[in-house]
């Protein structure tokens, strides 16, 4: 059973490092503009002609659909891993 899982560690290539990459430039990306959010409101609240509740409200609803992503693609991967 040991050269089995040798053998699948030897074969996986760059795949993981691909996957790895990639993942960090999402998140990057993402929690560049979840952090930087507060600092362009006020020019989406000039914009867009609208209150800065609404602008809020968008933040918060992206901010929740990260976290519900993050539910959501956990949940196959643990199932995949164990």
């Amino acid at each position: 059973m040991s050269t089995n899982s040798s053998t699948a560690a030897k074969d996986d290539g760059c795949r993981g490092w691909v996957v790895v990459t990639g993942s960090f430039a999402v998140h990057v990306f993402l929690n560049g503009i979840v952090f930087t959010y507060g600092i362009i409101v006020p020019s989406l609240v000039e914009h867009f002609d609208s209150g800065r509740a609404l602008v809020g409200g968008v933040a918060s609803l992206m901010i929740g659909l990260s976290w519900l992503a993050g539910i959501c693609t956990s949940t196959p991967c643990c199932e995949l891993l164990l």
